[in-house]
């Protein structure tokens, strides 16, 4: 009867042994990959090897990456690791299997654990525990894990507090903790060691297994029995079923040498062919995980060599050429797999991860040709790269713009994926792209209904209300995430939306001219994560406030808090450059020349390009704006028209035209002034007209290329003028007839003009009188009645550019007086204040005495021919508003042929409002006014005057009204003015110059007598004051963009003074012109009246 116990009692131990110990080995068989690794993390928690359980986790994930009990190990590993974000996200994906199974109740019970109040439980368990107060210490485990404990450890230190503790029930705790986790080996013997003890008790002890021996109980049966091959094959299964390969293999290698015919060699055999494989696979593995390539390389060898047909050894050598980059050898190792294992699912990942790194259309294409087993299996274990080869297809689409494509994939993979979110994100997205948002909402609406409490969903949600401008909802979505279950992207958002609240209220403030309340307001909400974007806001308002100063003290706080923001850097080294600190912005360049500007985005390094040419560093700004000029080109989405815009003008002031056009067409297409590049320079420049809808940008583009279109365009005019004005036959009347000829064109950075001007000048016959006229010496002896005419031809050359101007000359050759004239100017501005400085040679043009000469009868002299020589400075101010102001003095000496030298002073100035400020029309009027002087009162026509208007004071004030606008080919304007001058004329002598009259010139004593006498009378001075107007009207026509008309007339009425003008012209564009006309009109400018 005690045999038949002791027998029975053996083969219960033995059926135990199998299942403990074959039973892995037989499902290992059928799946050894899953099991090997499931055993390395069990291994690894036992041994507390994190590297182990990552590695083994981490190819697990490979392999059924959506496996709840995966899931909940990876959940596991992440708590005890610290990682709760990582854990929150991996808990949402188990909860797609149902919140009612047993591994989500768990991971969330797990999770829990985390949380501030549980911790601080746990640890007062913990001191429980260690102060020996189990009853205590199980009471509170008992309160947190409401049952079983959510992981294996926190399972055994809750048993060896039970135990501990004087519950009642211990058994059936330890039972229920043994049927949770039956394959954790600590809590296995615990549990045989409180079940079978009685059945034990029984037994005689000579009838005791070795089955039943703990590994050092056989251990020291060992040491008794050195060559006991029973003992020694038992210590190979105790170890291979504790998952340690490398004494396994030591113990079961050693049992088949002393005993090779033993009943259980089969066993030993499999199990040492098992351990020797799953050993050379770690070691593989790890190899492999720790980038040793050709140490793993050598393991998997070993590993097919021991299994040339199964999968594992070719994936592993496939992962090391993937890893080198060799993907042909990579391919052909993953196919191999598949000819041994062709359902093999993750052998069909692999393949697929690398036809999808290649290009997703070959990955698609790889999909398609699986056979339904295959893709079935597939999409079980690695569903996610199905739908996201699928979203990849969808995402080129995106990539070349083909939208309603790509909308037709995302709406597929939401049929076959329906709580894909990021899908929902995209194809939402595009449905707003494509003007379809009440089909975006309906998307996002039903997923909202699936998935309410998705921390990701809510995220996704609140990215789609933000862009669709409910920032509010969007903010109210996110506060709905639990804070423990936020990742760092849901908390920037969060920060985000925030910061943007704090923003629109600031420039609210702002908008309603409360700029320091908006700035106080954010110094008082200033979140601690968002310091740098809101002191970079602080310095862009005070830049546009013009307090450039408080700016740069803003750009210094970011410094001071970031050394190397790139923003803060360029934002300072141009305000250093408007205040004209070159060596300050130089030095904050080489700070960021320190930072790899190439890296920069396109924004940042166009104000970088533009601060080192502002800065007189013209080699680095080429090289920007060349590699800039390049990425540009290489990605031409990636570029906006303002980038473009700076591109152009580099080229332009390269003198590299065509290149400049180039760019300025793409930043036209960019900004949406066409949507076809123009192919001619008649629709080239028809793009070139303003557009009251314009931005500021698109009025820069068409201005920028505008004006260099200008410059560079070659011009033909052909213009007839004429001036007249009343006054005494003979020499104070004058009419005056200008034909002019002009070509211009561009060269260097500026334009070049050639011109002659053919001049007609008659005033008319001296009178019947003659005794009266006061020309010459006529006056008192009397001269011929001669007709005082001259015609000459004057020639000239110029230069121009945006700061110098340069023109030389001659009065006209043919008249009696011939001089070389001209001009040298410079412009500049000095903050918003234009000014200009000019040395000139003039000749005055007011008479034929002034302007050619004339002769005298009596004496055969000739004088006149007047010249101002000088300096002038002007100025002016205005910013582009409703008004401005302008102003000029000159300092000139009057030198002519025979004339009495002078000298003048002249200052002006003036105001003017635009009650008008359009493209196309303006009015404005104004307020101007005149001081003048000169040394002496040289107006008269006698030997040694000069016949121009000379008044010792001058002053006078005007009220002009200036009228102009154009339409597509017609350009005018009418203007006018209202006046008040006084003058006043000091005495002088009638012949200022005495040598000029001496009495050897007249053939007569009674004449003689009577010059001798007129010659030293004194001509008494005057002075008055009176009103006046002036009336002008000026138009011009394009007939075709290459033929352009005008004409002009004006009036003057004036005390003592009636001139009227008038003028006609013709204009030949050889390149063309259908941009805005001039505005006013621009006629040729006679070159007796160039400033």
């Amino acid at each position: 009867m005690m045999w038949r116990i002791c027998y029975q009692y053996r083969q219960y131990l033995l059926a135990l042994s199998l299942l403990a110990g074959i039973l892995p080995v037989t499902q290992a068989a059928d799946d050894p990959t899953e099991t090997f690794l499931y055993e390395q993390v069990r291994l690894g928690n036992s041994k507390s090897n994190d590297v182990l359980v990552s590695q083994s986790l981490y190819r697990l994930s490979l392999i059924k990456p959506n496996d709840p009990s995966v899931l909940l190990m990876r959940i596991q590993f992440a708590v005890k690791q610290k990682e709760t974000a990582k854990a929150q996200q991996l808990v949402e994906q188990l909860r797609m299997h149902g919140e009612n199974t047993e591994q989500y109740q768990r991971a969330i019970k797990l999770l829990s654990l985390t949380h501030e109040d549980n911790r601080q439980i746990l640890q007062k368990a913990y001191l429980y525990q260690t102060a020996g107060r189990y009853d205590e210490a199980l009471q509170l485990y008992d309160d947190i894990y409401q049952g079983t404990p959510p992981d294996e450890g926190l399972a055994l230190e809750y048993l060896n507090v039970l135990i501990a503790s004087s519950h009642a029930n211990k058994m059936a705790r330890i039972k229920q903790i043994y049927h949770t986790y039956p394959n954790n080996q600590q809590i296995a013997n615990i549990y045989q060691q409180y079940h079978l003890t009685p059945a034990l008790s029984t037994a005689s002890a000579g009838s005791v297994s070795y089955n039943t021996l703990s590994i050092r109980a056989l251990k020291q049966q060992l040491r008794q029995q050195p060559d006991n091959a029973d003992i020694i094959g038992t210590l190979g299964v105790r170890y291979s079923r504790a998952n340690q390969r490398a004494p396994a293999i030591y113990y079961l290698s050693q049992a088949l040498t002393l005993a090779p015919k033993h009943n259980d060699s089969d066993l030993w055999r499999t199990l040492l062919q098992s351990n020797q494989y799953w050993h050379l696979l770690a070691k593989a593995d790890e190899a492999l995980l720790n980038q040793e390539y050709s140490t793993a390389k050598r393991y998997f060898t070993q590993v097919r060599q021991l299994s040339p047909y199964k999968s594992e050894a070719y994936i592993g050598l496939g992962d090391i050429e993937l890893a080198l980059h060799q993907l042909e050898q990579a391919e052909r190792y993953y196919q191999q797999a598949l000819q041994y294992q062709p359902n093999d699912a993750a052998t069909l990942h692999s393949l697929t991860k690398l036809y999808r790194q290649q290009s997703h259309q070959k990955a698609a294409q790889f999909m398609a040709n699986l056979t339904s087993q295959q893709y079935k299996n597939l999409a079980q274990d690695y569903g996610y790269i199905i739908s996201g080869i699928q979203q990849d297809l969808a995402a080129d689409d995106e990539q070349q713009q083909h939208y309603l494509s790509a909308i037709e994939k995302r709406k597929a993979i939401a049929k076959a994926y329906p709580d894909e979110v990021w899908n929902i994100y995209r194809l939402a997205d595009d449905l707003l792209i494509t003007q379809q948002p009440q089909l975006a909402e309906d998307y996002f609406n039903q997923l909202n209904q699936r998935r309410p409490n998705d921390p990701s969903r809510r995220y996704a949600y609140a990215l789609y209300l933000n862009k669709t401008g409910r920032a509010q909802q969007a903010l109210n979505t996110l506060k709905t995430i639990p804070l423990s279950q936020r990742s760092e992207s849901m908390n920037a958002l969060d920060s985000q939306l925030r910061f943007g609240q704090i923003m629109a209220h600031a420039q609210s403030l702002r908008e309603h001219n409360q700029q320091q309340q908006a700035v106080e307001y954010l110094f008082t909400h200033i979140p601690p994560e968002q310091k740098i974007e809101s002191y970079l806001l602080l310095a862009q308002w005070a830049e546009e406030d013009d307090q450039l100063n408080q700016a740069l003290n803003y750009y210094h706080t970011v410094l001071n808090l970031a050394p190397n923001n790139e923003t803060a850097l360029l934002g300072a080294t141009e305000i250093s450059l408007a205040q004209h600190q070159i060596d300050q912005a130089r030095y904050y360049l080489a700070q960021i020349e320190q930072l790899s500007p190439e890296k920069f985005n396109h924004y940042s390094l166009r104000r970088l390009a533009n601060a080192e040419k502002t800065a007189g560093n013209i080699d680095k700004a080429k090289h920007y704006f060349i590699y800039l000029a390049r990425q540009v080109d290489k990605e031409p989405d990636s570029a906006d028209g303002l980038i473009l815009r700076d591109i152009g003008r580099f080229y332009r002031d390269s003198q590299q035209v065509q290149s400049a056009h180039h760019y300025y067409q793409q930043a036209m297409l960019k900004e949406g002034i066409t949507d076809t590049l123009p192919t001619n320079n008649i629709e080239y420049t028809t793009l070139m007209r303003n557009n009251p809808n314009d931005n500021w940008l698109s009025r820069s583009v068409r201005d920028d290329a505008s004006t260099l279109y200008r410059q560079q365009e070659w011009r033909f005019a052909l213009e007839h003028d004429y001036w007249g004005s009343n006054g005494s036959e003979g020499y104070s009347k004058l009419r005056a007839h200008t034909t002019m000829l002009q070509l211009d064109h561009p060269i260097y950075h500026g334009r070049f003009f050639w011109r002659t001007d053919f001049v007609h000048l008659n005033s008319g016959t001296l009178g019947t009188a003659p005794y009266d006229a006061k020309f010459g010496s006529c006056y008192r002896i009397g001269c011929f009645p001669l007709k005082q005419k001259a015609f000459g031809v004057s020639p000239a050359i110029g230069w121009e550019n945006e700061q110098w101007q340069w023109d030389l000359g001659t009065t006209p050759l043919g008249f009696n007086v011939t001089d070389w004239v001209g001009k040298i100017a410079y412009n500049d501005s000095f903050y918003h204040l234009g000014w200009s400085v000019d040395l000139h040679r003039r000749p005055v043009n007011s008479s034929l005495l002034a302007f050619a000469g004339q002769r005298d009868s009596w004496t055969n002299q000739i004088w006149g021919g007047v010249r101002k020589t000088g300096l002038r400075l002007s100025g002016s101010y205005d910013l582009g508003g409703k008004d401005g102001y302008w102003g000029e003095i000159s300092l000139d000496r009057l030198t002519g042929k025979n004339v009495k030298n002078n000298s003048s002073v002249k200052a002006m100035g003036g105001y003017y409002y635009k009650l008008i400020n359009e493209n196309d029309r303006r009015i404005s009027v104004g307020l101007n006014s005149m001081l003048w002087h000169y040394n002496k009162d040289l107006s008269g026509y006698t030997l040694g005057q000069g016949g121009y208007y000379s008044p010792q004071q001058y002053l006078s004030f005007s009220l002009p009204v200036n009228y102009r606008q154009r339409t597509e080919n017609w350009s005018w304007e009418v203007s006018g003015s209202l006046s008040w001058s006084y003058s006043k004329t000091y005495d002088s002598r009638r012949y200022p110059l005495q040598n000029l009259g001496s009495s050897d010139k007249f053939n007569s004593d009674p004449i003689k007598e009577i010059f001798k006498h007129e010659r030293n009378i004194i001509d008494k001075g005057d002075s008055g004051h009176g009103f006046g107007y002036t009336a002008r009207a000026l138009i011009e026509h394009r007939i075709t963009p290459h033929w352009f008309i005008g004409a002009a007339i004006d009036i003057q009425q004036a005390k003592n003074y009636t001139p009227s003008h008038a003028l006609m012209y013709l204009r030949y564009s050889f390149d063309g012109w259908n941009g805005d006309l001039d505005l006013p009109p621009n006629p040729l400018i006679p070159y007796a009246d160039f400033k």
